[in-house]
């Protein structure tokens, strides 16, 4: 077993538990992109530039999961191995004159005086030192413990480790809820292995809580006022609302696009704005059908959408005309198609005017956002944040190790043609 562990922790496995599947992995992408990857295209590609991702792999294929958990466990072993390693007591016959000679960033030739290494250890404050039986060799080194310096390390690791599990563990719900809706249990919705991109077929899952709902009038888009979105910087917050999610009588929180807010544990966030017209076909006065039709229409982004109502022979596709804030009062063009693309009527609609077709009257009387809800649970992005705490501690600490720098004195005694000479080799950090 112990032989097993000196094995795995090899810096002589690494190439080739790295390079064969890496090799694997690029020969992949090309194939079945169709184009050759090149370096300048990593991010997009790491991140869905094509089908075959590292994300969507971890995600969705055990054995890269298992892959990616022996690769991390080879790198924590190697991290071991070298902390015991750099923590060893040092052995006091690791010390001589060649040595001291070839190696040392300074030294010095005197004679030894009597009780050298207590005179040594006086010289040297705040030092630890090692000696041979005979008292003729010596080590003295200075600064902090190696596993402070080290310490980031695995801090890192534990980062990488927080990121395989979120791959392993993170399932995540999508809901759409217009501006004022509210679900009530029981709450049942499609699970995603790792957000809202690689959904499981055929999987729903029941929310935890009674309701999950927006507070009505609470979507607020980040409009100028030619009714266009104008997020602005990396931190803009181009929509929020006021959600509830859990007991009924749960206070709302406020949520953006980022950060999320937590809701028992769950992260929530904002991942799409869309405007519902509300789409009413009347016949003899007489409602045929009425429903707020939630659809990809955000202003400046995307200004048309399809919509079919209910219990009538045609669809309407609805254009955003420009120029006003689109709730409560969004004027459309729309053009009313029978079949596959024959259109039979078109003309304007709005709160204020209506358009005949045939025997039924469409009109959009009212019109309300909507939002995309992401409701994630991922236990492993919980260890990401507290590694991220504890390696930015331990950088701290690498750098107080780095200011305080360190010193290891080697000594000899030995014999020369004029007599016992004491050779002094010193090695220190930069700081």
């Amino acid at each position: 077993m112990r032989r097993f562990l000196s094995a795995f922790a090899s810096p002589r496995l690494t190439p080739f538990l790295v390079m064969p599947p890496v090799v694997a992995y690029i020969v992949t992408l090309i194939a079945t992109s169709g184009r050759i990857v090149m370096l300048s295209q990593g991010f997009d590609v790491l991140l869905g530039g094509v089908t075959t991702t590292t994300t969507q792999l971890l995600a969705t294929n055990r054995w890269a999961d298992l892959y990616a958990a022996v690769l991390l466990a080879h790198v924590l072993a190697r991290l071991v191995a070298s902390s015991l390693r750099e923590a060893r007591t040092p052995d006091p016959s690791e010390a001589d004159v060649e040595r001291i000679l070839a190696r040392s960033g300074a030294y010095t030739v005197v004679v030894p005086a009597e009780g050298w290494i207590e005179r040594a250890c006086r010289a040297i404050p705040r030092s630890w030192h090692v000696a041979d039986e005979s008292g003729s060799r010596a080590i003295f080194w200075t600064g902090t413990n190696p596993l402070v310096r080290r310490a980031w390390r695995f801090a890192l690791w534990l980062v990488f480790l927080g990121i395989l599990l979120s791959m392993l563990t993170r399932q995540g719900t999508y809901v759409r809820l217009g501006d004022g809706e509210a679900l009530t249990r029981p709450i049942t919705a499609e699970i995603y292995r790792y957000d809202w991109r690689f959904p499981l077929e055929g999987a729903r899952s029941e929310l935890d809580g009674e309701v999950l709902g927006v507070v009505d009038g609470s979507v607020r888009p980040n409009l100028d006022e030619a009714g266009e979105m104008v997020p602005k910087g990396w931190l803009a917050r181009p929509v929020t609302a006021d959600v509830v999610l859990g007991e009924a009588d749960s206070v709302a929180k406020t949520v953006a696009m980022w950060p999320p807010r937590v809701f028992g544990g769950r992260f929530v966030s904002i991942v799409e704005l869309g405007l519902a017209p509300y789409v009413v076909v009347a016949k003899d006065g007489v409602p045929v059908s009425q429903q707020y039709k939630k659809v990809a229409i955000v202003p400046g982004m995307n200004d048309a959408a399809m919509v079919a109502p209910d219990g009538v022979p045609f669809r309407v596709e609805l254009t955003l005309e420009p120029g006003a804030v689109p709730v409560p009062y969004a004027e459309f063009r729309a053009r009313v198609i029978e079949g596959t693309s024959t259109v039979v009527e078109s003309g304007t609609v709005s709160p204020f005017k209506d358009l005949p077709v045939g025997g039924y009257v469409l009109s959009v009387p009212d019109n309300r956002w909507w939002v995309g809800l992401s409701i994630v649970s991922d236990p492993g992005l919980w260890v990401c944040i507290v590694a991220g705490v504890l390696l930015l501690l331990a950088l701290a600490a690498r750098l107080w190790a780095f200011l305080e720098g360190s010193q290891r004195y080697e000594m000899v005694v030995a014999d020369t043609e004029h007599g016992e000479r004491l050779y002094i080799g010193a090695n220190a950090s930069l700081a």
